[in-house]
């Protein structure tokens, strides 16, 4: 299945993104001179002390600012991917984030939390305050584990829509994982996960969900319902042999009668 080129080298450049660590960090690292000095006695010890929390604590609110800056342009770049998937046609904030979701980095560390989603559903762990739904997503543990798998197997390109659409699975209260009221709705979620990642394998045929609880089993009310169009055909063809067998009926009869 091809996939679109995100290239890091050709017609793309970083765009001018808010830097969390190092806005931070330069903050911050200013606190040390007074930390020295009150410590070598240049100025009181509490002196030094104080300046130095102050400058460490303007540090944390400039990374925390910096911080939600950059998770605004994200969230903007996410919506403009899911509007648009053609990369040459995306902004260079747009660019950025593609190559940010499809890095190696990225996808091994979204495979590790849905390993961490599938661990999580063993019988053998104690429920914590997670939200997580465990009974509904008990018996779909194999497809979690391809779902890691797929996203660890850095050899085979994925699209950036793709991998928010695992993201979104596993972070969104109106998930499936988490909304009981659309539990149901889980094993399509996974395979169409995996679908977007990956395209459709041969596998996912074997394994469609039914499209409601009742079709499971084959028990219920709908469960060999045909399709309407072979409906028709079947009951055409059952009122013409009714025909000809009527029809073969009454010739005898009108023959005896004259």
């Amino acid at each position: 299945m091809d996939f679109p080129h995100f290239d890091r080298t050709e017609g793309w450049d970083s765009p001018d993104l808010p830097r969390p660590i190092g806005s931070g960090l330069a903050v911050a690292a200013v606190g040390l001179l007074p930390l020295a000095l009150g410590l070598a006695d240049v100025i009181r010890p509490l002196t030094g002390l104080v300046f130095a929390g102050i400058f460490f604590a303007i540090g944390g609110v400039q990374w925390f600012l910096a911080h939600a800056e950059l998770n605004r342009v994200r969230r903007r770049a996410d919506l403009e991917l899911l509007r648009e998937p053609r990369p040459n046609l995306l902004s260079t904030s747009g660019q950025w984030r593609a190559h940010e979701l499809t890095s190696d980095r990225h996808r091994l560390a979204l495979a590790r939390a849905v390993a961490r989603t599938e661990r999580d559903l063993s019988p053998a762990l104690l429920p914590g305050a997670s939200p997580l739904n465990r009974v509904a997503a008990r018996p779909h543990t194999e497809l979690f584990r391809r779902l890691s798998d797929r996203l660890s197997a850095l050899d085979r390109p994925v699209t950036p829509q793709a991998v928010l659409q695992v993201e979104e699975l596993l972070t969104s209260a109106d998930s499936p994982l988490y909304a009981r009221e659309r539990a149901s709705e889980l094993p399509r979620s996974l395979l169409a996960s995996l679908r977007a990642l990956d395209g459709p394998p041969e596998w996912l045929a074997a394994e469609q969900p039914p499209a409601n609880g009742h079709e499971r089993g084959g028990g219920g009310q709908n469960a060999s319902r045909p399709l309407a169009g072979k409906t028709i055909r079947v009951a055409a063809a059952t009122l013409g042999v009714a025909r000809t067998r009527l029809w073969r009926l009454a010739v005898p009869h009108r023959r005896s009668q004259s």
